[in-house]
């Protein structure tokens, strides 16, 4: 039951692989063989048909100039979109910041008029903290990258154990915030 040509199914030689067969001559064989039951396979006619369709397919390989204009326009306007929600959540972050920094000086400066008994004076002189010092001792509250004393409305009644307030802003931040002896923390500079 063996076909002319015909080798056992797994054995001979793959250079026997003639490469100027035309397809269509190949394809028959191929089907043939696929109907073919008894254990043995056409190497060389079934080879040169996977060959022979790979070589016609790899013409077809690759991406067309308008593919690539559509998934670049796809990713232009995912950025376009991303972008701007980016820089707000950015500033959402150093507001937070500031928020977390005048929060923190406040109960410091709370913290003080427990026990303190003068006035209280504020330097920021140094970046990244607050000096709080009556004279007598002098406590440091720090401050993240970039909150600093506002322009007006800084620091305010720091005399009076209730009624004082400070304020911090950040640069890059969209508000001002304000922690009081009466109201804790607000938006807004200090009166």
């Amino acid at each position: 039951m063996t076909r002319e040509g015909a080798v056992p199914f797994g054995a001979g030689p793959f250079s026997a692989l003639r490469g100027d067969e035309d397809v269509d001559l190949v394809r028959p064989a191929y089907r043939g063989l696929l109907k073919w039951r008894s254990g043995t396979a056409d190497i060389p006619a079934v080879t040169r048909a996977f060959v022979q369709r790979r070589l016609h397919d790899s013409d077809e390989n690759g991406f067309t100039l308008v593919e690539l204009l559509v998934v670049m326009i796809i990713i232009g306007v995912l950025a376009a979109i991303a972008v701007p929600i980016f820089l707000n959540q950015r500033q959402k972050a150093h507001d937070a910041a500031t928020e977390a920094d005048v929060s923190n000086l406040g109960k410091e400066v709370a913290t003080y008029f427990v026990g303190g008994t003068g006035p209280i004076v504020l330097d920021y002189s140094t970046p990244g903290q607050v000096a709080l010092t009556d004279g007598a001792a002098t406590t440091y509250s720090r401050l993240t990258v970039g909150s600093v004393p506002p322009a007006v409305g800084a620091f305010s009644g720091l005399d009076q154990p209730m009624g004082w307030c400070v304020a911090l802003h950040d640069p890059q931040g969209t508000s001002t915030y304000k922690y009081s002896a009466m109201n804790g923390l607000e938006t807004g500079a200090c009166p």
